[in-house]
């Protein structure tokens, strides 16, 4: 009884171990090849990270600005795609012993498709040699086109004239006009909060509190949202342009002392294009982002483990 026992726990033989050896080789390259194979993400690891260039924002959406013309492609699996778009803000123009400051750009929200190129017309600044289509933003995207207009320069003539903004909203005093309303006095109208605009709230805008296209304003007045603005001095500008880039009017301010009329002038900011979309994660396949080589290389090692594992099985029938 005791020689049964005993031989029932023989040692293995060199080919059964090495049977074994092979057997868990083989469930290692089709059970976890992405342990063992460099260049191999498994899904566990995918994530919808941005691409380069593009911020990261805390509601997990991706941010790119541009501020000057370019194009943008969709990313492979952008599931949203809204574009925040500021035109220039215009220039203050003085006239005689009154100045006149620029009104601010246009602001809009637009909800794009999810692929396509987007090509982006970011406005130039407004000079006080008017206004001109050099002025507005736009994105255009498989033949369409949504544009935000630039600030116009006050129109001078008279006390009830300012700029009007690019919007078409015009002022009743000398302050300029703004993108969400008219200057009531010598300060810049209003611009527009972001998630506050007509739709924004369905976008990835929703969260948006920033402010642009303030119109500019005068001999003292203050102006938000971008505007500019002079101080009643002997030197108003030194201080306080329209914010870069946010559509903003230039501020004015003019003077006679007597015998020189006195001019000063800003020209109004630059326009915006910002971009937030969303991609989706990679797909839930086990193996993401597999290079097509690192695919027929686990093929092939899976094939010779099989063979290696078939050989060895028939010695073992033929002992």
């Amino acid at each position: 009884m005791s020689r049964s026992i005993s031989s029932s726990f023989r040692k293995p033989s060199r080919e059964a171990s090495s049977l074994r050896r092979v057997g868990i080789v083989t469930a290692s390259v089709l059970l976890g090849s992405s342990l063992i194979i460099p260049g191999v993400v498994s899904s566990a690891q995918a994530s919808s990270t941005c691409p380069s260039g593009a911020t990261t924002l805390s509601s997990g959406a991706c941010e790119i600005s541009f501020t000057s013309s370019s194009t943008f492609t969709p990313p492979a699996g952008t599931t949203q795609l809204h574009a925040l778009l500021v035109g220039a803000g215009g220039s203050a123009i003085p006239d005689g012993s009154l100045g006149y400051a620029g009104g601010g750009g246009d602001v809009q929200v637009v909800t794009l498709a999810t692929s396509g190129d987007v090509t982006i017309t970011v406005g130039a600044a407004g000079t006080s040699s008017g206004y001109s289509s050099a002025n507005d933003t736009s994105v255009t995207q498989a033949g369409s086109t949504t544009t935000a207009e630039g600030g116009r320069p006050a129109p001078g003539g008279g006390a009830d004239h300012g700029g009007d903004s690019g919007s078409g909203i015009s002022t009743i005093q000398d302050g300029g006009s703004g993108a969400g309303a008219a200057s009531t006095d010598a300060s810049g109208g209003v611009g527009l909060v972001v998630n506050e605009i007509t739709g924004a709230s369905s976008t990835l805008f929703s969260d948006d509190t920033d402010c642009f296209g303030g119109g500019g304003g005068v001999r003292g007045a203050d102006a938000t949202c971008g505007g500019g603005y002079t101080s009643d001095t002997a030197n108003p500008l030194g201080t306080n342009p329209p914010l870069a880039n946010s559509g903003g009017g230039g501020g004015g301010w003019s003077y006679y002392d007597g015998s020189v009329s006195h001019a000063y002038t800003q020209e109004g900011a630059a326009g915006l294009v910002t971009l937030r979309f969303e991609v989706s994660a990679l797909p839930d396949t086990g193996v993401a982002s597999t290079a097509p080589w690192v695919l027929s290389a686990l093929g092939l090692l899976a094939a010779g483990s099989a063979a290696a594992l078939g050989a060895l099985s028939l010695r073992l029938r033929r002992r």
